[in-house]
């Protein structure tokens, strides 16, 4: 039985610095300040990512709010794309709520915490992505190259919202 109202775990913990290193990412990335940072800060956030959901459930310290903070953080870095070009963030925004409102869903059917593998999967391919896309426009890669890199994030948001629909559509049966 996990301890639901638990606050302080070390899951919690490494998800915390994982929002936090979202704000720094996006600091660097603004002022266009010591580039490194940007690309240590978000490397932290993808590795929070895939660290926090398994230590909570390795030392049975799952927690309402560890269920609540880990999507938020995965949100906040994809917000990160805002920094970068908002006309193309809107359209990842839009997925990501697409997502959200199946990932309600698949909750409702279930009586624990949701996450599939894809979606796991395609989470951590956008952080990479955001990094490259970083990286990109530090390098001075092409516009056409750049962009390919946000349809591939448009696709891994398709496929996470897929995740879930395919999820609930299979339970409710």
């Amino acid at each position: 039985m996990k301890p639901k109202n638990k606050l302080l775990t070390v899951a919690n913990f490494i998800t915390v610095t994982g929002i936090i290193a979202v704000g720094v990412a996006c600091y660097h990335l603004i002022n266009q300040s010591w580039w490194p940072w940007f690309f240590i800060s978000f490397t932290w956030v993808g590795l929070s990512d895939l660290l926090d959901g398994y230590i909570a459930r390795k030392t049975d310290e799952i927690s309402d709010l560890g269920e609540f903070l880990d999507p938020a953080r995965d949100k906040l870095a994809i917000l990160v794309l805002i920094c970068i070009s908002w006309p193309m963030t809107l359209i990842v925004i839009l997925l990501e709520l697409i997502s959200i409102y199946y990932s309600k869903k698949a909750r409702k059917i279930s009586d624990y915490h949701i996450i599939t593998n894809t979606s796991k999967v395609m989470t951590t391919c956008q952080f990479i992505i955001i990094n490259l896309i970083g990286l990109g426009y530090l390098l001075g890669w092409s516009a056409l190259t750049i962009q390919m890199m946000f349809v591939t994030i448009y696709v891994t948001s398709i496929c996470r919202a897929l995740s879930y629909y395919r999820y609930c559509q299979t339970s409710a049966i």
